[in-house]
């Protein structure tokens, strides 16, 4: 004979994963909660692996609902083309601030890693939602609508940093020109600078070169 937990009772599904729900009972849990739970097993994933609280799980459950508030499906509800259209919103041109490369894979690995979790045989989920809601949760993600990591900088050409190249031109660059300068003499500027100049730039060089330089093993 079936039990069903009504009122409080059923918020059992914060401490206890689907797997481990006494055989025999019927536990009454709307949709929404249903998702909170999930979410709640994955926050508890995350902080048996030490993960930041604030810095890494509130910002990925958010992700989560910002899915669900975007399709408004339910987590086993979603198809490859809810995310692909998710993410295709978020970069759109037409927002005032569409999300960069390296955002939008942040996102994904997000939603991909919470696809993981909820899809995984030993938390349960998938077999609950399959006989509670007749749909099981599938991973949204894959090889083909992921973005790819083929770029060792990603972010506003502008911004990214200089290679060894680049670097040591620009050194070579300041050198010249303070070289060119102690040679123009003092009519070009004081006597004082140019030395330190020189100086500067010189040891500046030689810092970076050994910085730089590639380690010998």
């Amino acid at each position: 004979m079936q039990r069903r937990l009504e009122g409080p009772k059923c918020l059992v599904w914060q401490v206890l994963p689907p797997w481990s729900w006494p055989t025999g009972w019927f536990i009454s849990m709307p949709r929404a909660q249903c998702m909170e739970a999930m979410l709640q097993g994955w926050a508890q994933q995350q902080r048996a692996r030490f993960l930041n609280e604030e810095g890494t799980i509130k910002p990925r459950r958010a992700m989560v609902r910002r899915l669900a508030d975007f399709t408004n499906l339910y987590p086993w509800q979603w198809q490859p083309a809810d995310a692909e259209a998710f993410i295709s919103h978020l970069r759109s041109p037409n927002r005032s601030r569409p999300v960069v490369m390296s955002t939008g894979r942040g996102y994904e690995t997000t939603l991909a890693l919470f696809m993981s979790f909820i899809t995984d045989g030993r938390y349960g989920w998938a077999a609950e939602c399959l006989e509670r809601f007749g749909q099981a949760p599938q991973q949204i993600f894959h090889e083909d609508n992921r973005v790819a990591h083929v770029a060792e900088y990603e972010g506003q050409p502008g911004r990214r940093p200089l290679t060894y190249d680049e670097v040591q031109s620009l050194f070579d660059a300041a050198d010249g020109q303070a070289e060119e300068a102690q040679a123009r003499g003092p009519s070009s500027g004081s006597m004082t600078a140019v030395p330190e100049v020189s100086a500067a730039g010189s040891q500046l060089t030689d810092s970076m070169t050994g910085l730089l330089s590639p380690r010998k093993v």
